[in-house]
């Protein structure tokens, strides 16, 4: 039956799920009603919140425990348009369950309860509300069945025909009797009947041989279309062909990818280019799918040209170069031998035939596997076969390294690497039959501390290799550099050696180890620079000058030509524009940085404690110290970190002075939380909510506008310091209510924002209480704080009232909490230097807990003594 668009399921008795626009919005509203409510963005009273339990397990993950009648006074009470009644909160609930799967009904019993217990699994974090709904919107769509997609939002779509099968179904045969028609044979029925089958039995046997994928330790294979997600290629016109590296490192730091093309190049897809040029070079490093490319456009010659697929009626021909490593290039023999291991009983007549009337497609794959001294000769003759033949279509695939751009009548294109959605959607396919499994992949991948993990995954070669991991693993290593030692694997040695390919060695002697080494001594120089991007000149001079310590006996080393093997062979310094190279990801060139450091500090740590004084709160080392940590026990640099980062409030009598209040407030309490962490919220409170400048939205003196800027990056970097001490929310949730009521009362002030000083009293009040909850502060009498706040309900000012009168009006209620926990402004009244050293030892603390929880091993002592020292006075 089709969905009419109504929602009539137990209006008219029936008992099953229906899925038209209708349904849709239902569902989003009661998802985003549910968020909302999860995320504090609106009150209801606490009748209804005692019958609605929200707990979010991450920031993906929301429990909820309540029941169907709630959750319809829940949609009559939040600040969404609509109520559902119960047997639409019912449909919506199953359907989130049944049909998108991201909802996990955890009752042991569900048939005949009336209470619900549920899990809803979102695609982005909590705070993602527009990509959230954005995706369910698309999920639904995807998933609707056919029938239902009659249905618009206006209610059933006459004008949509209903495809039969015969139409959606193209068979092989149906392209074998237009290309034989083309073919126009002349030799007399019989002959004709027997190319007929040997062409159908060539395209049987070609979608056997090229539509499979078995790559990098796949346990078995897999088919290549249920894997094959859309490649995007770039114009050459659209490729950075020249630009300063200046601009090169400006515009990386802006955008945090290395750019391949300029800021406005249009990527098409693969397949609209490939239908567009007759003649196609196909330009990519390794792994970056150019060979999934090709065998992909064969199998959509297959396809109906008016589903979408390959819109010219061709024969594909796909040939691997490297079959003439040792032997000269010899399209035609090459063709005639593809068309006998396809049971064609006259080739070489078939093929002279389908040359000259251009119905073949020549897939011509990895130019670069041609031996250097043979590129010349085979290029020239591909230009030549092509001029001869100039009917047919042709794709060539090569390394941009080995491409000199001098093959006459091909347009260049690259590949471009993946973005998010490609990503997303390659995951999906891969773990096709583990949906779940595959949306935890997506959801780890997209958390802060795999940033640099994902930035692999715009290479499909690095993206297979993590997706192996994770179906492995059920998660990324916990340790990274375990991870991005498999990558440098794969691209130093796997890869090559998978596909069999045979390499002159330039640099021969030299053991991949040795080659690791000289990369890694070449990423630290160019990191402890600064630099993302170096000259060739740069480069050639540094690589002869390792190689000649390395290789004493070697008269005459070309550097240019060992670069220009790494960049043919790894793909691991790749040419960005004219002369000027980078690593082919930042998170690589980090790693070979931390291996090269973790080499030198073996026997001497000299180097490791001169970056760790100079580098220890700079964002840009974070990771190298992260990757230092997990190479192995992380004893020595957790404590000569730990050195380091006391030393920035140790000489200071305020800043010790704040430590020891921040020490004695929290002190013996019964919340139970790290006492560090109750030490870093109590640092977080006072942060501005305890200085002068706190009121205060105008400045006279520039100095005091910088001066408030840190002390809300003194909040940030505090309220971060507890979150990664405790794993509970409830001491974050306390401080970010205090930070938003810092927000909303400014807007008072300013009369920037009708009722923004009631709100501002409500929001403090929450705050109020949810540190009462937390049971971490000594002394502190959290009713009459509430009592106190309740009553200046009534002294809010009037819209029309003055500046002056408003911010008299905030100082009160900044007075309140000043009174409730006995402190005074003279506690944090400190000057720029001051707060500076506060927050590089606040920041370092932050580097210190990562480090611990990325290190390989650590001997629990030495962590214990670390930790409770954290936000703790000289004695």
């Amino acid at each position: 039956m089709f969905d009419s668009g109504q929602y009539p399921d137990h209006e008219n008795g029936r008992n099953h799920l229906t899925y038209g626009p209708v349904p849709r919005r239902r569902t989003k509203r009661l998802l985003e009603g549910l968020i909302a409510y999860a995320n504090d963005e609106f009150e209801i009273s606490e009748q209804l919140r005692s019958k609605i339990r929200v707990n979010w397990q991450t920031d993906y993950q929301l429990v909820v425990e309540t029941t169907v009648q709630a959750l319809v006074s829940l949609t009559q009470t939040d600040t969404y348009h609509g109520q559902l009644n119960n047997n639409q909160v019912k449909n919506s609930l199953k359907l989130l369950e049944k049909f998108l799967n991201i909802l996990v009904d955890n009752r042991s019993q569900p048939r005949g309860s009336h209470k619900w217990n549920f899990t809803i699994k979102l695609w982005f974090n909590r705070y993602s509300t527009a990509e959230n709904l954005a995706k369910f919107h698309d999920e639904w769509e995807r998933l609707r069945p056919s029938k239902s997609k009659q249905v618009t939002d206006y209610g059933y779509n006459t004008s949509q025909s209903i495809p039969t099968l015969q139409g959606v179904t193209y068979s092989v045969a149906e392209r074998n009797r237009t290309l034989n028609a083309s073919l126009n044979y002349q030799s007399g029925p019989h002959s004709h009947q027997q190319c007929y089958f040997s062409t159908e039995e060539y395209l049987k046997r070609y979608s056997e041989r090229h539509g499979i994928l078995k790559v990098l330790g796949m346990r078995g294979p897999a088919q290549l279309d249920s894997l094959y997600t859309t490649m995007h290629l770039l114009n050459e016109d659209s490729v950075l062909s020249s630009a300063s590296i200046n601009w090169l490192e400006e515009n990386y730091r802006q955008r945090k990818v290395f750019l391949r093309e300029e800021k406005r190049a249009k990527r098409q897809s693969g397949l609209e280019i490939a239908n567009t040029y007759q003649y196609l070079m196909v330009l990519g490093g390794p792994g970056t799918g150019k060979s999934t490319f090709l065998r992909k456009i064969g199998l959509e010659t297959l396809n109906h040209k008016d589903q979408g697929g390959y819109q010219h009626n061709c024969i594909p021909v796909f040939i691997e170069l490297k079959k003439f490593s040792f032997t000269e290039v010899d399209l035609e023999s090459a063709i005639i031998e593809e068309f006998k291991i396809c049971g064609f009983p006259k080739p070489q007549h078939f093929l002279e035939k389908a040359l000259v009337q251009g119905n073949l497609l020549l897939l011509l794959d990895g130019l670069d596997e041609v031996p250097i001294e043979q590129m010349s000769e085979a290029i020239s003759k591909i230009q030549d076969f092509a001029n001869r033949f100039h009917q047919n279509r042709f794709i060539i695939t090569c390394r941009p390294a080995a491409y000199k751009y001098n093959l006459r009548n091909f347009t260049d294109v690259v590949i471009a690497e993946f973005d998010d959605h490609q990503i997303g959607q390659f995951i999906e396919k891969w773990f096709h039959k583990q949906p779940q499994q595959g949306r935890k992949c997506w959801e780890q991948l997209n958390t802060d501390s795999n940033t640099a993990a994902k930035e692999l995954t715009r290479t499909p070669l690095l993206l297979t290799m993590l997706c192996l991991v994770f179906q492995r693993e059920g998660q990324f290593p916990k340790h990274r550099a375990t991870l991005y030692e498999k990558s440098l694997w794969v691209l130093l040695e796997e890869w090559d050696a998978e596909k069999d390919v045979p390499r002159e060695s330039i640099y021969k002697g030299l053991a991949i180890k040795r080659k690791e080494i000289i990369l890694s001594k070449i990423a630290f120089d160019a990191f402890q620079r600064d630099e993302l991007f170096i000259t060739r000149r740069t480069l050639t001079q540094q690589l002869e000058d390792l190689l000649s310590e390395m290789l004493p006996d070697v008269a005459l080393i070309d550097g240019k030509k060992v670069l220009k093997s790494i960049e043919l062979q790894h793909g691991l310094l790749v040419e960005r524009v004219e002369a000027v190279y980078s690593f082919s990801h930042l998170t690589i060139q980090e790693f070979l940085a931390a291996q090269y450091i973790f080499a030198q500090s073996k026997h001497d740590d000299s180097l490791l404690q001169e970056l760790i004084g100079e580098y220890l709160t700079d964002d840009r080392w974070q990771e190298i110290f992260l990757l230092l940590s997990g190479m192995s026990k992380a004893d020595k640099i957790l404590q000569i970190m730990a050195k380091h980062a006391h030393s920035y409030v140790e000489n200071s009598s305020a800043l010790q002075k704040l430590l020891r209040c921040a020490d004695l407030m929290t002190q013996n309490t019964e919340g139970d939380f790290k006492v560090a962490a109750k030490r870093a919220t109590a640092i977080g409170l006072f942060f501005p909510g305890v200085h002068p400048l706190y009121a205060i939205t105008r400045f006279a003196n520039p100095e005091d506008a910088n001066l408030k800027k840190k002390l809300y990056y003194t909040y940030d970097l505090a309220r971060e310091l507890t979150g990664t001490l405790t794993h509970k929310r409830l001491l974050t949730l306390a401080l970010d209510r205090n930070r938003t009521t810092d927000t909303v009362m400014y807007c008072g002030i300013e009369s920037t924002h009708k009722n923004a000083f009631l709100r501002a009293i409500k929001i403090s009040i929450i705050s109020a209480k949810k540190f009462k909850e937390a049971k971490i502060f000594n002394s502190v009498d959290f009713n009459k704080l509430v009592n106190d706040l309740e009553s200046l309900k009534g002294d809010i000012p009037s819209d029309s009232a003055p500046f002056e009168e408003n911010l008299v009006f905030a100082k009160r209620a900044q007075q309140i909490w000043i009174n409730a926990f006995k402190v005074k402004f003279d506690l944090v009244s400190f000057s720029l230097e001051e707060l500076d050293s506060l927050n590089h030892y606040l920041k370092a603390m932050i580097v210190i807990i990562h480090c611990q929880k990325s290190a390989l091993s650590f001997s629990q002592s030495v962590w214990d003594n670390i930790e409770s020292q954290i936000l703790v006075a000289d004695a």
